[in-house]
């Protein structure tokens, strides 16, 4: 993918083993969405990574420090599911289908 790459942080994590990829660049409080669960996070800060903050060295070294702030409503995670032609499957799984959210 030809865009931007963090380590994601959610909540009160130190070692991060999981990654986000997007189009565009994420910044402080913006509000993310799991299209899978419908669970909303809300960039807290962007910052540079530093070992402590990645499982694994080949992590991205630009991190996101997030945090839960809800959950979509049905309407609201419909509503994204259908902008983004996403629809969950038999192995579909959390953190597969982030979208920028409101």
């Amino acid at each position: 993918m030809n865009g931007y790459e963090y380590t994601w942080k959610i909540g009160v994590e130190f070692a991060a083993n999981r990654s986000l990829e997007t189009a565009k660049p994420l910044a402080d409080d913006v509000c993310l969405a799991d299209l899978y669960t419908g669970h909303k996070y809300l960039v807290q800060k962007v910052f540079e990574a530093k070992p402590i903050d990645k499982a694994f060295p080949e992590m991205p070294d630009t991190a996101i420090q997030t945090w839960p702030v809800g959950t979509l409503t049905d309407d609201e995670l419909n509503a994204l599911r259908q902008r983004a032609k996403y629809t969950p499957g038999q192995f579909s799984r959390p953190f597969e289908a982030i979208v920028f959210s409101w």
